[in-house]
């Protein structure tokens, strides 16, 4: 996803891929993930999860409680535009209903924006500033 987005060099990339898999399996053996795909002739052709959180008090929710980000939405290439990361976004949506999920947030892609705003999400001002240590 990152490569395809220009953000980083295909080493980088990999180093991102083997350095995700401890991360994922640690959510998934604490159920703190949930992905979906959709499949092609066997093959996924895309994807995307929850990864869950706790939510603290916040302006439009003040009893805090679950929340999630959305990460790892992506479709291969020769699959985009036929409505997959669509479909995949309302199941995310549909199973953050069920789980009374209070909030969900994501990161977006300058293309993906106006599939997001499509489905509801707001753009926000949220900054970031990388803490290296070791």
């Amino acid at each position: 996803m990152f490569l395809d987005m220009g953000a980083v060099s295909k080493a980088d990339a990999e180093q991102i891929f083997q350095a995700s898999i401890p991360w994922l399996k640690d959510l998934l053996s604490n159920n703190e993930y949930a992905g979906w795909f959709a499949m092609r002739n066997g093959e996924a052709v895309a994807g995307g999860g929850v990864h869950l959180r706790s939510l603290g008090p916040v302006p439009s929710c003040l009893g805090g409680g679950r929340s999630g980000h959305i990460a790892n939405v992506y479709t291969l290439p020769t699959h985009r535009r036929k409505g997959l990361a669509r479909n995949l976004v309302r199941r995310i949506l549909n199973w953050a209903e069920a789980e009374q999920l209070n909030l969900l947030t994501l990161s977006a892609s300058d293309e993906a924006r106006k599939l997001y705003t499509s489905l509801g999400f707001t753009p926000t001002a949220d900054m970031h500033l990388y803490m290296r240590h070791g």
